[in-house]
């Protein structure tokens, strides 16, 4: 009898570690057992597909063996941070297998066995990115980077299912990354993007907003306090003092009456760049929480009354002269825009940009830009105005449809509108944007590159875009009187343009002492105050007077 309660006690006992055994190959591939050490005591499942090596083999060695070298800080972060009776949150993590695949880490520790771990590695995992070195991601945590992650939030936080935003500050983690080894301060950075980019929309929709700040999109709630805990301990387990850093989190809420859904992305998103810009310590989580409603208040108001000016043309257009260095006639003029006369063009610009409008400024320039075109076409058929393009409005598919909208079928243009593609913002679906150019060139309206040399990118898009002006940026007119190697660097600009088949403009030029070295060095045109200041169209056949300044403000691109 006794003999028959045990038999059946050790069957259920069996059948009970089948049954879990069942359930943990159900969720992953390969399970392992390892010791306080990081050695492998017990593997079982797919080991030959996911390391190349048997279940047997894998027994007696370290488990970081099993990853590739960038991801061991990491994964032994991971693992010293996992307390008892805790839970290893699911990581994507590249093998060492000769593909180089990738897999899901999860694991736990059992509160009986806090001396062992026990992880599991799955496959396949389609829709997470691991390639921490892709184009416009933050190289030490593999996130988003800040202008990134803004982009997508605009889209997901406006769109018909839009997701919720929390934002992150570690309070000391540049001290403690200062205390800390590189490769363990590698790997912490690459542990904490890791456990925000899986617990985000999608599994890729974390960002890095700054030193210490971050950004996650989620659809789900999403549990503040455990994911403080979670980088916290992280971060401790990596700091030999113990401290680690203080996390604060704060969920952002959208609601707002009166605006869009759109409306209010844009705006949380601006809110959010003043959050990652903020160096004073004025934007903190609790004060970006505290004040979110009044901020998207303010700023929905703001974007409401730059949207009605646009919508309604209530602002003004200023011309300035872009003349022939030679013989000092005017080529065009550049078209800038004007609002009340106790703001800022420059400042409404920066923010039409930061909030999404930009693409309905440039449009709106460009309507009253043709309007002015065509009323003064009797009296000036030969007036050709430029008009600037954001690299923000043109990445958009539907501002280059609307722009091809107010110029299609209107061969009376051609040649007297033109595009200056300002470097306000990077492009980045340059190719898109390159075709789009080629086709307004083919249609017989000239392109022009602004302030070439004013940004990382000038090159870039020298290189992308063909275009038939270069406008130089007015900080190598200013020092063109000191010689060397400002003179050399203009100089090679000038070849470098004139190769690719492009004229050069330099702006700013105030004195004839710059024009005559302009003009020496090859420069086609010149537009600065010694030409004529920002006003009025001059009508036909008044000469632009001729500005005798010594020194002025600052210029406006706009």
């Amino acid at each position: 009898m006794s003999t028959a309660i045990d038999l059946s006690r050790s069957k259920r006992l069996r059948n009970e570690r089948d049954r879990f055994v069942a359930f943990a190959f159900a969720a992953a591939d390969l399970l392992l057992e390892i010791d306080a050490g990081c050695t492998i005591c017990f593997a079982s499942g797919a080991s030959l597909s996911l390391t190349k090596r048997t279940a047997q083999d894998l027994v007696g060695r370290s488990v970081l063996d099993l990853v590739a070298p960038r991801e061991r800080p990491m994964v032994r972060i991971l693992l010293q941070s996992l307390a008892r009776g805790g839970r290893l949150s699911p990581v994507p993590v590249q093998l060492v297998n000769g593909d180089g695949s990738a897999a899901i880490l999860g694991g736990c520790r059992l509160p009986t066995q806090h001396d062992y771990f026990y992880l599991t590695f799955s496959l396949p995992v389609p829709t997470v990115i691991i390639d921490d070195r892709a184009a416009h991601r933050d190289p030490e945590s593999g996130l988003h980077d800040k202008e990134a992650f803004t982009r997508l939030a605009t889209e997901r936080l406006g769109g018909e299912r839009p997701a919720k935003l929390t934002v992150l500050s570690l309070s000391g983690l540049e001290a403690l990354r200062a205390r800390i080894d590189g490769e363990i301060s590698t790997g912490l950075m690459a542990a904490v993007g890791r456990h925000l980019r899986t617990r985000s929309a999608g599994g890729d929709s974390a960002g890095r907003l700054g030193d210490g700040r971050f950004g996650l999109l989620h659809e789900e709630p999403l549990d503040a306090d455990a994911l403080s805990r979670q980088i916290g301990e992280m971060s401790a387990s990596a700091d030999p003092l113990g401290e680690g850093v203080a996390v604060e989190t704060s969920t952002l809420d959208l609601g707002h009456e009166g605006i869009s859904q759109a409306d209010a992305a844009r705006v949380l998103v601006y809110a959010i760049n003043s959050y990652a810009s903020s160096t004073n310590g004025e934007f903190t989580v609790p004060t970006l929480a505290a004040g979110v409603r009044q901020i998207l208040a303010e700023t929905a108001a703001k974007l409401k009354d730059l949207r009605g000016e646009l919508t309604a043309h209530r602002f003004e257009l200023a011309f300035q002269p872009i003349v022939s260095l030679d013989s000092r006639k005017t080529q065009h003029y550049e078209a800038l825009i004007r609002f009340n006369e106790n703001e800022s063009p420059a400042d409404r610009v920066q923010f039409a940009e930061q909030v999404g409008l930009v693409a309905e400024l440039d449009l709106a320039v460009t309507d009253r830009a043709i309007q002015t075109l065509e009323e003064n076409r009797p009296s000036q058929p030969q007036l050709a105005i430029a008009v600037n393009l954001s690299g923000r409005s043109l990445e958009s598919a539907i501002f280059r449809s609307q722009l091809d909208g107010l110029i299609k079928g209107r061969s009376d243009l051609r040649g007297r509108l033109l595009f200056e593609v300002t470097e306000s913002a990077i492009i980045h679906n340059a190719q898109d944007v390159a075709v789009f150019l080629q086709e307004l060139r083919r249609r017989g309206f000239r392109v022009c590159l602004d302030d070439f040399g004013s940004g990382a990118v000038s090159l870039d898009y020298l290189h992308a875009f063909a275009v038939d002006f270069v406008k130089i940026d007015g900080k190598y007119v200013r020092k063109l009187d000191q010689g060397g190697r400002h003179a050399a660097l203009l100089q090679g600009i000038v070849e470098l343009t004139r190769k690719l088949g492009a004229a050069t403009i330099a702006e700013m030029v105030e004195t004839d002492a710059q024009r005559a070295a302009l003009k020496t060095a090859g420069v086609g045109f010149g537009q600065g105050y010694l030409f004529g200041k920002p006003g009025p169209l001059p009508a036909a056949g008044q000469v632009v007077p001729k500005l005798n300044l010594k020194r002025r403000g600052g210029y406006s691109s706009w």
